[in-house]
């Protein structure tokens, strides 16, 4: 039977206790060590018995995160094109026509010589991946998750991972399936005093745990976030695509990462914070720091419960209530190119 496990690795000296863990909560971090054991319900299915997670524990002290919610627009009303009439070839309409074609015309042949606004560049990765096609802007929209401060309004609809961290977490995948059985890989991405981003890998961590190698970032660096695979061996039912899960997203209360990052199979999956997110936060104590916890893990999983369809598409229904509900902005995607 397999045990999920939650633990930070920045763990102060006393420390509390914090609700049990859901048990349907798809690969979540490693937070604390646990304490009780938690039942599955009887419905569960076996796959799901068989990934039983134990209760976490929750330390006191950590800094305020923030969180981000995701807004898809309703498509556009396409326009109704009204009916045309010929007029007689060569008449005054057909004149004026003519010499407009012509400005226009010459106005387009210059604009075709300028380069155009957002230019596909060569970036040669320094981290062994090669020449890699990066979308200038979306490397800028990836720049703009992990600043400082980020509104939610603000957020941008597409970003571009950097190189270092899409090799990390690849490198991470590859590693996840040590003798055909599963096992989390992760590391933190941090950006060096030059502004460049550097990924650092952890150590292995189980079947369905990872603790986070915060004590690998150096006193120049600033800590962007943490990322960390979903694997699910043949018998765990081999599934991809798989997304956060509650514990993933409610740890965000008690760490400072600005993003959180998670791969399954190809599937690349962020959670950026925003500054909604960290106004929730202001003025909490423990006590209610805690109590947001255990509400976006009830919301995640509650959700998770009402879903309908496969479990990726379950698991993606209760990551959406969560960001929605704690101002979390959610993108995915694949190959380093992710969407809202």
């Amino acid at each position: 039977m397999y045990s999920r496990q939650h633990r930070i690795s920045k763990k102060p000296s006393d420390s509390h206790d914090a609700p049990a863990s859901n048990q349907f909560a798809p690969r979540p971090f490693v937070v604390q060590p646990q304490t009780q054991e938690v039942k599955p319900p009887e419905n569960q299915t076996a796959d799901l018995q068989a990934k039983e997670e134990k209760s976490k524990q929750v330390s006191d002290g950590f800094p305020d995160p923030a969180v981000f919610t995701r807004h898809v627009a309703p498509p556009k009303q396409p326009r109704i094109q009204m009916k045309l009439t010929i007029g007689k070839a060569g008449d005054k309409y057909e004149q004026e026509a003519d010499k407009m074609a012509a400005v226009v015309q010459q106005e387009s042949s210059e604009k075709i010589q300028q380069p155009p606004a957002t230019q596909i560049s060569q970036v040669q990765d320094s981290v062994g991946l090669g020449t890699i096609q990066c979308d200038s802007k979306g490397a800028a929209n990836f720049n703009q998750i992990t600043g400082e401060k980020l509104n939610e309004a603000d957020a941008p609809d597409k970003l571009k991972l950097p190189p270092q961290l899409i090799k990390g977490m690849q490198d991470g995948w590859d590693k996840s399936f040590p003798g055909g059985k599963s096992q989390e890989q992760g590391g933190i991405i941090v950006k060096d005093k030059e502004g460049n981003y550097q990924w650092k890998p952890g150590k292995s961590g189980t079947s369905g745990s990872f603790t986070p190698n915060y004590g690998d970032q150096g006193k120049d660096d600033t800590l962007i976030g943490v990322g960390h695979t979903h694997p699910y061996d043949a018998s765990e039912g081999g599934m991809t695509d798989v997304s956060f899960s509650g514990d993933d997203l409610a740890r965000l209360v008690y760490v400072e990462d600005r993003i959180a990052v998670v791969q399954s199979g190809q599937g690349q999956f962020v959670a950026a914070r925003t500054e909604e997110f960290n106004t929730m936060l202001k003025g909490l104590d423990e006590a209610g720091k805690k109590k947001m916890f255990d509400e976006i893990n009830k919301t995640w999983d509650d959700t998770f419960k009402s879903a309908k369809g496969k479990f990726q598409e379950r698991v993606e229904a209760a990551v959406k209530a969560v960001c929605s509900k704690y101002h979390l902005v959610y993108y995915k995607g694949k190959d380093g190119n992710l969407t809202k």
